[in-house]
Formats: structure tokens, C-alpha cells, sequence
């Protein structure tokens, strides 16, 4: 009699010990089902074998990896990645200190401009040789104030004044002092005497003077003028 048992998966024949095997029906039936399955192994083999030819061929190999990591795929990976978070961070710094050198650039653009006008208690303002100008940008971080003053009837008047040159957008946290910022004339009977620099100061409300100024009582006019300089209201982050 044929087997008693069969294997479970291909059903190949397993006796007991009362079986009698039939050997052209047990035996080569068996075989050919274990030829059969060994030739589809065979095949799916030689399949797999040539995909995995090809995916190597199409990825390459861990030695081709310009990474310094070649041990394995993902470390490599992780490499790449670590890499990109480091260079998206240099990236990010540059646009930032990019950004910040473009605000301090747009600093020195002074689209805001007047014209300002200067009083002193002493003497007469003269309108028609007079012309300040103030510049500045729009945050009052940078500015320009330049011009003539020119202030006539001061013969025998003495005393101390200051010349108010005119108010302005300026606001320092305190007043602080411009030196040597203005070239004043002094003139007696109708010629310059002498030539002399004065100080600016800015104050907190935003009024630039020429302060303190001793008129003796032997001046007839003097003449002030104010060289187009730049100067700065605020630091740019260097203090």
C-alpha cells in the first residue's frame, strides 16, 4: 500500500511501519514534485539575483559614497541629513546677517529732509544769507545738518545766548556734543577778524545749538557756517 502520511506542504510520502511503499507511484511521484519545486527555486533565484544586479548597478555601492561614512546606507544617510541641518543653518545666519547689514545700509538713505530755522536772542537772524537744511533717515539713527547762519545788528550788545540752529526729529536717551562741527566768522567793520570752531549740541528734545555763545560788544556780524557732515544718532551695534 502506498504511505499513510503526507508531509504537509508538498504532500511527499512518509510511512508507517505496516506501509508497503509503491515505489513507481511513492517514489517518483515524490521526486518529481521535489524537481518541480527545486527548478521554481532555481528560477526565483536567478530572478532575484538578477534584480538585485540591477538595483546595485542602479544605487552603486557603499565604496562609491562620497560621504565619510561608508559602513552602512543609513549612516550615510544620516550623514547627508546631519550635513543639510548644518548648511540650512550657515544659511539661515547669512540671510540674517544679511538682513541686518541691509537695515544698517538703508540707514544712510536721509529721505527726510527740512528746512530748519535759527533764533538767538541776540543780534538779527539775516533771512537772506541764512539756509540750514537737516537730513536724516527714517529711524534718526544717521543725519546730515548743514548751512549758513548769518546774524547782523550785534555792535556794542554783550552778553551770553544761545543760538538755536533748529528743531529737529532727533531724539538722543541724553544731549551730547558735536566738536569743532561749525566755522564761525567774526566780523568788525565790514572784514572777517578771525575764524573759529564751535561746538554742536543735540539735545534731547531734538533742538541742535550752538550753546553759550560771549558776544563782547565789539562785533558787528557774525557768520556761522556748517560743513555737510554725517554724523550718527545711534551705534550700529559696535558698542
Amino acid at each position: 500500500m502506498s504511505s499513510t502520511n503526507k508531509t504537509t506542504n508538498y504532500e511527499l510520502s512518509q510511512f508507517l511501519g505496516s506501509d508497503k511503499p509503491a515505489w513507481l507511484s511513492d517514489y517518483n511521484t515524490d521526486m518529481s514534485k521535489i524537481d518541480a519545486q527545486m527548478k521554481l527555486n532555481a528560477n526565483a533565484a536567478t530572478a532575484a539575483g538578477g534584480t538585485a544586479d540591477a538595483a546595485t548597478t542602479a544605487i552603486g555601492t557603499l565604496d562609491s559614497l562620497t560621504t565619510t561614512n561608508k559602513t552602512d546606507l543609513v549612516s550615510a544617510i544620516n550623514e547627508v541629513d546631519a550635513n543639510a541641518d548644518t548648511a540650512q543653518s550657515t544659511a539661515n545666519n547669512a540671510a540674517a546677517t544679511a538682513n541686518t547689514a541691509n537695515t544698517n545700509i538703508n540707514k544712510f538713505n536721509l529721505s527726510q529732509r527740512s528746512t530748519l530755522n535759527p533764533s538767538t536772542t541776540l543780534g538779527t537772524i539775516y533771512s537772506s544769507l541764512t539756509n540750514v537744511q537737516f537730513a536724516t533717515d527714517t529711524t534718526s539713527s544717521v543725519y546730515k545738518v548743514y548751512g549758513r547762519i548769518y546774524i547782523t545788528n550785534l555792535s556794542g550788545i554783550s552778553g551770553t545766548t544761545d543760538i538755536i540752529i533748529g528743531d529737529t526729529s532727533l531724539r538722543p536717551a541724553n544731549s551730547y556734543e558735536i566738536n569743532s562741527a561749525v566755522i564761525m566768522y567774526r566780523i568788525r567793520n565790514n572784514n572777517i577778524n578771525d575764524v573759529a570752531p564751535r561746538n554742536l549740541t543735540i539735545e534731547t528734545d531734538g533742538k541742535i545749538k550752538i550753546k553759550n555763545f560771549d558776544l563782547d560788544g565789539n562785533v558787528a556780524e557774525l557768520s556761522f557756517v556748517l560743513p555737510p557732515c554725517l554724523y550718527f544718532n545711534s551705534d550700529f551695534g559696535d558698542q
